[in-house]
Order: structure tokens, then C-alpha cells, then sequence
């Protein structure tokens, strides 16, 4: 192990004792109802070279910050929660890159999640590779408070809700390096993939000699009872032509994140491929802390209800619906607390 890579092992270890002893539970900040959350992290240094680049004293960078979220209302309740001090390194000389600190204010509150505070403050230099901090923005539905960002090269202030607006990278460094702002996810959501796929496998074919050639109609839709569904793209739909030859698919008309997505689908057996099948991918957007269920109805011999998992868990299934070869297949896998961006479309 290089002696770069052994200095960020070391720092992480160094991060996560710290953070425990500011009584910071990582990674459990999801939104409670009634409140808005965002994760955010910073990276500062050089951001794009992990590992490759060799301490020099010569490319010593003070980043010395403060992120600060308020909406000037005593009445309401804002706070930053430290998800993670990433690569800080607690000891050693600050000139050398080294004596990496977070400080936090006495004022604070518990939450859902772990200790919120108004603002969080860190003393932090580089010479090689990069430092950085990872943490959640929490703030009440219906306000839209000012996030202040301050740090020794660039500083910013913006509305909570225009955050996602700051990513990118911005040269802070005569020498290259940068500060990075981004992977903001919005924890309001809960989002999980789904991708349903249906039509003829040869291997479930209890007569698989090619005759007679059904042709089978999966038109169908999926109901979410809780939130919104976004479409990502359709699976080997074939616009255009007859549906009597399995063609003429399509998804039917709808508004972005409706509780409802259909479509219109025909397979015909096909006579030299072990397989034919039309499918179609999705996100479920479900606001944190409701309990969701979805419908899914594919053809006139498949429909399913079930509750969408609470945790971190997949689910699948393959179900043939004959003994000549038709078959219903469906994954879902909970993603991220993140309200993807962008509709889909069919190919």
C-alpha cells in the first residue's frame, strides 16, 4: 500500500473517532416527515488524483470553511448534520497539510438521524490528494432558508432549494487544484427501480417446436399508491405496424410522476429465437416515511399487489403464466434518496 493511500486509511479512522466523539451517527439522516434534507459533499485539493499525487510542501493550500443554513425565523428549525470529515487528518503540522479539525457550536438539536447544528466549521490544508466533508441540510418543508458557504478560496450563499444548482468544479489553486460541490441527493425521497419484462422463453416451453405461434397481449399498467412514478425508457417495443404481428408498442399517455404508468404490448412467438419479450424500466418516488404499495397488472393472467420494502432489499421474480413458454419477470431495487432527473423514453 502506498504511503498516500496509507495516509488516507489512517485519516478515515481518524475522521470516524472524531465524529463519534462529537456524538455523530453517520449515514442515518434520512428527512422526517414535515422536513426537507439534502446531502452534500465537498472536495478540495486535488479532487481528481486520489493516491497519484506526491506531498510537496510548495502545493500547500489553506481551505479553512464554515457551512452555515438559516432562514432568519426563530421559529423554525434548520440544522447540518456530519455524515463524514473525509481524509482529515488530526495530527501533524498544518503548513505540511496535516492538524485537519471540525469544529461545531454548542447550539444543537437531536433528530431523526442524529445531532443537527447550524453551522459546522473545519481547519483544513492539502499538499497532495484532496480533504473534504460530507453532510445532510436539513430544514422545514415549506421554507426555503439560506445556505451560507464561506472557505478561504471561494465562498457562496444560496437558497436551500437552488442547491443542486452549485455542482461542479472550480479551480481554487495555482497549481490545479479544485473544489469540487455535488452529489447532492435530495432525502425527501425514497426512489427504487423497477423493470418488468414479459413475452416467450423457448427453455419454459413444455412444446417447443416453433407451432403454433400465439400471439399474446400484455398491455398493462403499474399503480403506485403513494407518490409518483417516473418512466426511464421501454424494453425492444416496436412502434409502428400491426399488433396483430407484435408490433404497434407504446407507452400511453401521462403527466411526469403520476401514480400510474400503462402501456400497450404484443409478442408474437417467434418461430427461429428462443426468445421474444417487450419490458419497460421505472422509478418508484415515494416520500420518505410513508408506507407505499404498488399494482402491477401485465396482460389479462398477471396482476400482483404488494408493499414496496422498507429496507435496503431486492426484490424478484420470474412467474411463467402457461406451460407454452410465457413468462412475467420483474426486479426492484431501492436506489437512493433521490428524485432522479429527466423523463425516459421508448426504444
Amino acid at each position: 500500500m502506498s504511503r498516500i493511500l496509507k495516509k488516507a486509511v489512517f485519516a478515515a479512522a481518524l475522521s470516524a473517532a472524531f465524529l463519534a466523539f462529537l456524538g455523530v451517527q453517520a449515514g442515518k439522516a434520512s428527512a422526517a416527515p414535515g422536513e426537507s434534507r439534502y446531502r452534500v459533499e465537498m472536495h478540495w485539493g486535488f479532487v481528481r488524483e486520489l493516491g497519484q499525487a506526491t506531498e510537496d510542501p510548495a502545493l500547500f493550500l489553506p481551505m479553512d470553511g464554515r457551512i452555515a443554513i438559516s432562514d432568519g425565523n426563530a421559529d423554525t428549525r434548520e440544522g447540518i448534520h456530519i455524515i463524514s470529515a473525509l481524509l482529515f487528518e488530526a495530527g501533524g503540522s498544518y503548513e505540511t497539510g496535516h492538524g485537519d479539525s471540525v469544529e461545531v457550536p454548542q447550539e444543537r438539536y437531536r433528530a431523526r438521524g442524529g445531532v443537527f447544528y447550524p453551522w459546522v466549521a473545519w481547519r483544513s490544508a492539502t499538499t497532495a490528494d484532496w480533504d473534504g466533508m460530507a453532510v445532510v441540510l436539513a430544514w422545514e418543508q415549506g421554507t426555503d432558508p439560506t445556505v451560507t458557504i464561506e472557505t478561504s478560496q471561494w465562498s457562496t450563499s444560496i437558497p436551500a432549494s437552488q442547491l443542486p444548482t452549485l455542482a461542479g468544479f472550480r479551480s481554487i489553486g495555482d497549481d490545479g487544484q479544485e473544489l469540487e460541490t455535488g452529489r447532492f441527493f435530495d432525502l425527501t425521497y425514497k426512489v427504487y427501480d423497477l423493470t418488468l419484462e414479459w413475452g416467450y422463453n423457448q427453455a419454459l416451453d413444455q412444446n417447443p417446436n416453433g407451432l403454433p405461434q400465439h400471439l399474446m397481449v400484455w398491455d398493462g399498467s403499474v399503480s403506485l399508491s403513494q407518490g409518483g412514478i417516473r418512466f426511464l425508457h421501454a424494453i425492444d417495443f416496436e412502434s409502428g405496424g400491426r399488433r396483430a404481428l407484435g408490433r404497434d408498442d407504446a407507452i400511453l399517455p401521462r403527466e411526469d410522476l403520476s401514480p400510474t404508468l400503462a402501456w400497450r404490448s404484443t409478442t408474437l412467438d417467434p418461430l427461429f429465437r428462443r426468445q421474444e419479450k417487450d419490458g419497460v424500466a421505472m422509478n418508484l418516488v415515494v416520500p420518505k416515511g410513508v408506507t407505499a404499495a404498488i399494482s402491477v397488472t401485465i396482460g389479462p393472467n398477471f396482476t400482483r399487489q404488494f408493499i414496496l420494502p422498507a429496507m435496503n432489499r431486492d426484490v424478484h421474480f420470474e412467474i411463467p403464466i402457461d406451460n407454452q413458454g410465457h413468462y412475467v419477470h420483474g426486479h426492484l431495487h431501492w436506489c437512493w434518496y433521490k428524485v432522479p432527473e429527466g423523463g425516459g423514453h421508448a426504444h
